[in-house]
């Protein structure tokens, strides 16, 4: 051996050195910024949901009166005793922003529960051992599933960040940090009042103390926990009320209402095979590591099982996924050398992540552009995609501009906007809000009107219709010239209003426009 020769060098070549520190943030950077193209282009669709109307208007109510209102003042048609409103604290914050910013403060409102989500969510992953190694693909999985539940800006979305705020502190639980309590009662408290989503949040909390009850663990506390959020729900402008609600809508059937029914039915081929893969990955890496060594197992079946029942729920379940399945999944992959050559193919060293990486920021943040988050649509046309809401707009300001009083028909997807945009003058048969304000069947009546289905002129006038609002190509607006006598007196290429002849206020002759777009909040 020749003098001065050391030790390693006799072994074999030396292990490349450590790429520097710079380099690795420079690709955790260009990864970062791929995936937040990604997650903007899935997630922020600048399109104003239609449940935002009805929780704006009410709002507008509270500020204008300064009390929250037990009954229900936005429709003509049967409604409930008690209209618990679960989402009036969501419809105080986002007219807040649009009066402080408008449109562009609601844009804000949206990114700011997109990001506090992304973040929780990424904290609580990485907190448990994931790293961008695995976690690169994982969020690309989570993003195509839960995409469903983030229109602008939908009360849901704070139940989603509350729940990954819950998924986060349940891990504290795990090592004995009891501190997260005292943060989650005042918030149990503040989700109560934008979302009834909290619910769920209790359902989480069951899961897991029943987990740690399995695994032998204290669960004194947890059981505690549960019984005080139950009771903060009480916390509230209807009190007592708000429980009796939240079993009418938890229990209630929703066959017409396509997001409420089960994951097999509603949701489309890809995504359906997307959730499938996703539950083979978790089903694997439980398999492969053992349920004793899976902590949130009890949880992630929870979410998976609400996904399941109901497609609206799909969104908790990715939320669950991240957090639980990658960092198990990438402990486990560590020990298998394929695995592991997986996982340090994340290197700086390797030019082409940079390429990859850098190619999808690019291509999304060009899809994204192309949808123009910066503006905040309110479509009057179908142009836009067929799935997105359509809005009455020229129809609405045909009544707005004639100062028209009176009870105007109107169909689930749309009308809280003209309630939004003529309330107190006008007010609507049936509106988005379905289970919070009216009766069993009230939606069933009002499709039936729509439908033209039998009986439908007597249904019309039964509570005193004096108007209708009807899409061109609902089969309504071809039967009302029959038995009613009503005229139309606009037109344009998507709406149609009809009224009796002789109207008080609405011009003899028929008006027509041009479908146009709408401006937000535009009321």
């Amino acid at each position: 051996m020749p003098d001065g020769m050391e030790p390693a060098e006799r072994s074999g070549p030396r292990r490349p050195p450590a790429p520097p520190a710079r380099a690795d943030r420079l690709l955790n950077l260009t990864v970062a910024l791929a995936l937040s193209a990604v997650i903007l282009h899935r997630l922020s669709l600048p399109v104003a949901d239609v449940d935002i109307w009805h929780e704006m208007a009410l709002a507008r109510e509270i500020v204008t009166t300064g009390h929250v209102p037990a009954h229900d003042s936005f429709a003509y048609t049967p409604t409930l005793p008690v209209v618990v409103h679960h989402e009036w604290g969501a419809g105080m914050i986002a007219y807040a922003a649009s009066r402080l910013g408008g449109a562009a403060g609601v844009l804000i409102l949206r990114l700011a529960l997109i990001a506090g989500l992304c973040w929780v969510c990424w904290l609580a992953a990485t907190r448990r051992g994931a790293t961008m190694s695995l976690l690169r693909f994982a969020a690309i999985v989570a993003v195509l599933l839960a995409d469903v539940g983030f229109a602008t800006v939908r009360a849901q979305q704070y139940s989603f960040l509350c729940a990954a705020f819950l998924l986060l502190w349940l891990d504290r639980d795990r090592t004995g940090d009891r501190r997260w309590v005292w943060l989650w009662l005042p918030l149990t408290v503040l989700w109560a009042n934008v979302h009834a989503g909290v619910t769920f949040g209790v359902g989480l909390l069951a899961a897991h103390t029943a987990e740690q009850w399995l695994r032998r663990r204290p669960v004194g506390h947890l059981v505690g926990m549960g019984a005080a959020m139950v009771g903060l729900m009480a916390v509230n402008p209807w009190g007592w009320h708000y429980y009796s609600y939240l079993w009418r809508a938890t229990t209630m059937p929703r066959p017409l209402v396509t997001e409420w029914a089960p994951l097999l039915e509603a949701a489309d081929p890809a995504r359906l095979a997307l959730f499938v893969a996703s539950l083979l990955v978790a089903g694997w890496t439980v398999w492969r590591t053992g349920w004793r060594r899976f902590e949130g197992l009890l949880v992630l079946l929870l979410t998976a099982a609400a996904a399941l029942d109901s497609y609206r729920l799909v969104c908790f379940y990715a939320i669950a996924w991240f957090v639980y399945v990658p960092p198990v999944l990438e402990a486990e992959l560590r020990q298998r050398p394929g695995g592991r050559a997986l996982l340090e193919s994340y290197s700086p060293r390797d030019r082409m992540q940079f390429v990859v990486w850098g190619s999808v920021a690019v291509l999304f943040v060009g899809l994204a552009a192309g949808q123009q988050p910066w503006r905040l649509r309110v479509p009057g046309t179908p142009l836009v995609g067929e799935w997105l809401p359509v809005y009455p707009v020229g129809a609405v300001d045909y009544l707005a501009e004639h100062g028209y009083h009176g009870n105007v028909l109107t169909c689930f997807e749309w009308a809280a906007y003209v309630s939004w945009r003529l309330s107190p003058a006008v007010k609507v048969s049936f509106d988005s809000r379905y289970e919070v304000a009216y009766p069993p069947g009230a939606l069933e009546r009002d499709k039936a009107i729509y439908a033209a289905a039998p009986g439908w002129p007597q249904l019309l006038l039964e509570y005193g219709t004096t108007a209708a609002i009807v899409q061109r190509d609902q089969p309504l607006a071809a039967a009302l010239p029959g038995p009613t006598g009503w005229r139309r007196v606009y037109r344009d290429e998507v709406f149609e209003v009809w009224a009796p002849v002789g109207t008080p206020g609405l011009p003899p002759g028929e008006v027509i426009h041009r479908a146009r777009d709408g401006v937000f909040p535009g009321g």
